[in-house]
């Protein structure tokens, strides 16, 4: 932030303990401004208080699944006007320059990404 003369950080508000952790520090040096929208649910929709988050995911997932209530979808609207786009690749993260992130040791398991894991998973 020095490097920049930065006098206000953009985030993500973030809920797990170890995010928060860093929000606290990261706001101990500048100005820290936290947003939320990332989330796939709404905090009113979580069936238990943040009080009561599981350190784990495993342990999350499972009282998610067997709590959770899944709300009522929107309708789609009639359309949506884009622009148009010619076919195109997204670069990968390597050919961006980024290198692969480590395997977290504590993981159970390791989460695919992907239209196709999650219809996969889904079925």
């Amino acid at each position: 932030m020095k490097h920049y003369d930065a006098k206000v950080c953009y985030a993500s508000k973030e809920y797990a303990f170890e995010e928060t952790e860093y929000e606290k520090k990261l706001s101990s040096l500048i100005y820290l401004i936290l947003t939320g929208g990332q989330t796939l649910l709404e905090l009113s929709d979580h069936p238990f208080d943040l009080s009561q988050l599981p350190s784990s995911f495993s342990s999350f997932r499972k009282k998610m699944e067997k709590n959770l209530t899944i709300p009522s979808t929107l309708q789609s609207p009639p359309n949506i006007n884009t622009t148009k786009v010619k076919n195109s690749t997204i670069p990968t993260l390597k050919e961006l320059g980024f290198i692969d992130t480590p395997k977290d040791k504590r993981s159970v398991v390791i989460p695919q990404g992907g239209e196709t894991e999650v219809k996969d998973r889904l079925q």
